[in-house]
């Protein structure tokens, strides 16, 4: 009898040690894919840009001299001006505003069936085929962002499909004009939970501004160095950059939070945010929340899938981080 219970112990015993190196091996060759890992958090500046504007060569209400001049007296360091369908550059051809210190992007919105954002090249199309305008897009050294997706009804899996076989589609925009389609970010998750850990898309809020009601309401907050134009465009491709919004509260007070910092602590499994202004720090993944604290064990974390971004949350709205990558 003594045996038989020895022998148990033993076997009981290994079969826990067994599954404990197991369980640690297998989270050893957890690769962690992390957008701000280059981002130097005490030296890099936080460039505000708004990404989606329209001004009276399309739809908009504003001139492009005024537009430029609402963005710049509200300390804007980027802004895009993406009329539909129209590439409304250079600003020296439209505006005698004195913009010295923000940064101006190419850009156009491609109207002619689901739209989507064109940056950095004069491209213009009446192509109404998604794939070829992106491919195109691509051959100039363009990215684009796909704009207000909760006005359609694409499926996650379609959006998923296109974010994986065009690289330069980079951008998925979470929150637009006062964050009027509310199907835009929680799209934004349906599609993240789809895609690889290392090829996730990143988030942006813009303005989509028309007339002065929209102005300053939803914006990105760029991570730079130095800014300028190939120092954005690496960041837009690489996710150094978070977004915000005073939309998704209600009567907001003040400004969003700010981050300071995203940092992945290897050693000791967590990730961790430093941030000012906020009231709470909530980490989401496959579209649900899963942990409320500044800081979460991802070794621990119970509904981690492939995807862990953050939402910091205070009386002036809410900052949006980059998803990290788990594989």
């Amino acid at each position: 009898m003594k045996k038989i219970i020895v022998y148990c112990y033993v076997l009981t015993t290994f079969l826990c040690l067994a599954i404990s190196i197991n369980a640690s091996l297998a989270f050893a060759q957890t690769q962690i894919y992390n957008p701000y890992e280059d981002v130097d958090w005490e030296r890099c500046g936080h460039y505000k840009a708004n990404l989606h504007s329209h001004t009276t060569n399309s739809d908009g209400k504003l001139d492009p001299d005024q537009v430029i001049a609402e963005y710049y007296n509200r300390d804007y360091g980027i802004l895009s001006i993406t009329d539909h369908n129209h590439v409304t550059w250079p600003w020296s051809d439209y505006t005698k505003t004195d913009s010295v210190g923000m940064l101006s992007v190419q850009g156009n919105e491609i109207s002619n069936n689901h739209h989507m954002l064109s940056y950095f090249t004069d491209y213009k199309s009446s192509l109404t085929n998604k794939k070829e305008v992106l491919t195109e897009i691509g051959e100039k050294g363009g990215l684009v962002v796909m704009a207000h997706p909760g006005r359609y009804n694409a499926s996650a899996g379609w959006y998923a499909e296109l974010y994986e076989k065009h690289p330069n589609l980079i951008g998925f925009e979470a929150i637009n004009q006062g964050n009027r389609y509310s199907d835009d970010l929680k799209l934004w998750d349906k599609v993240l939970s789809i895609l690889p850990a290392d090829n996730l898309v990143w988030g942006f809020s813009n303005d989509d501004m028309h007339k002065h009601e929209h102005l300053g309401r939803d914006w990105n907050v760029f991570l730079l160095t130095e800014l300028s134009e190939q120092n954005l465009k690496n960041a837009m491709i690489k996710g150094q950059f978070y977004f915000s919004s005073i939309s998704t509260v209600d009567n907001p007070v003040g400004l969003p939070p700010v981050i300071n910092s995203v940092d992945v602590d290897r050693e000791d499994n967590m990730v961790s945010i430093q941030a000012e202004n906020y009231d709470k720090v909530v980490w989401i993944s496959n579209g649900k929340i899963i942990h409320i604290g500044e800081s979460i064990n991802y070794k621990n974390a119970k509904g981690l899938q492939n995807y862990l971004r953050a939402e910091v949350i205070g009386q002036g709205g809410v900052s949006y981080t980059q998803p990290i990558g788990f594989k």
